[in-house]
């Protein structure tokens, strides 16, 4: 199955919205948080994807779940690398119980 994941983890679904720099896709995230703490990879090669500070997906928690358990995401493309870098800078600050 994670021959079929995006990043070995997400369920990709329907389109949301779309920009010219940007997709945001409704998805499932697969894995749970629990798993990823006991030890569980982030991708398909157990590389994990993203790893150090290129700002990949091991840079999102996701909290709460139960192993085994998928949770409705959504999961945005962007095209251009600085607007990503952007967008993470502005919500370092932020209560992560209501932002991701």
């Amino acid at each position: 199955d994670d021959a079929v994941l995006f990043c070995g983890r997400f369920k990709l679904g329907e389109k949301l919205h779309q920009s010219a720099t940007c997709v945001v896709l409704k998805s499932e995230d697969v894995r749970s948080y629990s798993s990823i703490q006991e030890g569980g990879d982030l991708s398909a090669d157990g590389g994990g994807v993203g790893s150090g500070s290129d700002g990949g997906v091991d840079d999102v928690m996701i909290r709460g779940g139960v192993r085994g358990e998928s949770k409705p995401v959504v999961v945005k493309l962007m095209m251009n690398r600085d607007q990503y870098e952007r967008e993470v800078r502005q919500r370092e600050n932020l209560d992560g119980n209501y932002v991701t």
